[in-house]
């Protein structure tokens, strides 16, 4: 009866060890995950360089690298250089946490996930790139990367975590692609050099405290896909200067823009206005701000709380234009961050207006292809005029 018992609990437990089934080369330990797939880890928290293989042979076995384990290089400070083949799949959590040697790092596109915590506190990180296979980035990813300037996200990406770049004070330009749906709650907050920032047009909500103090942020323009904007999102960017709302947006949440109190201009392309309270502006002077609205309603403006308080409401064509015959004038790049190419086949007058239907700049054509150049304008919209036809440009 007990040998019966004996073989019964070894037979249980053979998987269970082939799964657990670790192995060391060089300064790196290998732990078979499914068949011959195998997660690395640094043998050593001494280890200052990692050059990951694609694949490893143990005792005749050959094994492709597909992860970078749970805690793989954690606290590994004097790592700072680390190479990952293009067999890595997943880097998973806290894979690289408080790595604060490492100065760069090359994320193949064989990756799709890259797990919460991976870059914690790698405060020598200078820039990233996510490639478009990545499809998922876990909270706080990247948090404390302080000296991260740039980052590229990939555009395959669908949310930006809570917390994901917090606290990365030198980042100073953001594109959230197209993919991106949501920015969750404190996932920019205190990236306190960020002077640019454009957001996709498929992002619907913008969390709580998204954007807090992101104290040098002077423009902002929210796309029509927006339906939500959540309380304190752009709590304290006490830089902006221009806000734009796109013309979805239903919810902006308590104190929202309160401590902008740089504010100069307001935008809605809302044709109802969106019920807000008064601290949604808190600390801001509304009664000395223009509110620029579509045209025809501002009367509903007008007899709303808080909208009402604005310095004026006026209404412009905010919309997309009615655009003429489209092969009469091409306008590229379109964003652009300054110099605008305009196609157009005749000698025409171009003058260019801001959203308030103010004209900024008037000039002749100067030959089938002409150049306007808004590089000293506040990014925004604003709109291209010829005898013909109107075009939107938009200023990033």
């Amino acid at each position: 009866m007990m040998k019966k018992l004996l073989l019964y609990f070894t037979l249980l437990f053979v998987p269970m060890s082939i799964l657990a089934q670790t192995f060391t080369q060089g300064d790196l330990t290998y732990t078979v995950t499914s068949g011959t797939n195998v997660a690395v880890k640094m043998k050593d928290v001494t280890i200052s360089t990692a050059a990951i293989p694609a694949s490893v042979t143990d005792s005749g076995t050959t094994y492709s690298v597909t992860s970078i384990g749970t805690n793989a290089f954690y606290g590994c400070t004097g790592l700072t250089s680390v190479t990952i083949p293009n067999s890595i799949t997943n880097i998973s959590n806290y894979a690289f946490f408080n790595c604060t040697g490492l100065t760069s790092v090359t994320i193949p596109n064989s990756v799709t996930n890259i797990g919460s915590g991976a870059f914690y506190f790698c405060t020598g990180l200078t820039s990233v790139t996510i490639p478009d296979s990545v499809t998922s980035i876990g909270e706080a990813a990247f948090i404390n990367c302080k000296s991260l300037t740039s980052i590229t996200l990939g555009n395959s990406i669908a949310t930006i975590r809570s917390k994901t770049f917090q606290y990365c004070k030198f980042l100073n330009t953001i594109v959230i692609p197209n993919s991106v749906t949501s920015i969750e709650s404190r996932a920019f907050e205190d990236c306190t050099g960020l002077t640019s920032l454009t957001i996709g047009n498929s992002v619907t909500s913008i969390e709580n405290y998204a954007f807090n103090n992101c104290t040098k942020l002077a423009s902002l323009t929210i796309p029509n896909s927006v339906a939500n904007i959540g309380s304190f999102a752009f709590y304290f960017c006490y830089g902006l200067t221009s806000v734009v709302l796109g013309n979805s947006v239903t919810s902006i949440g308590d104190s929202a823009f309160a401590s902008c109190d740089a504010i100069t201009s307001v935008t809605t392309l809302s044709p109802t206005p969106v019920a807000i309270n008064a601290n949604v502006f808190n600390g801001v002077n509304i009664t000395t701000i223009p509110l620029i609205v579509p045209a025809g309603k501002e009367p509903a403006y007008e007899n709303t709380a808080v909208w009402t308080d604005f310095m004026s409401v006026t209404g412009a064509t905010l919309g997309t234009p009615s655009f003429g015959k489209q092969e009469k004038v091409l306008v590229y790049p379109n964003p652009s961050t300054g110099i605008f190419n305009i196609n157009n086949k005749e000698n025409v007058t171009l003058e260019v207006f801001d959203i308030s239907g103010k004209k900024v700049k008037s000039q002749k054509t100067t030959g089938e292809v002409s150049q306007v150049d808004l590089s000293g304008f506040t990014d925004g919209v604003y709109f291209l005029k010829t005898n013909k036809e109107t075009t939107k440009l938009i200023k990033l």
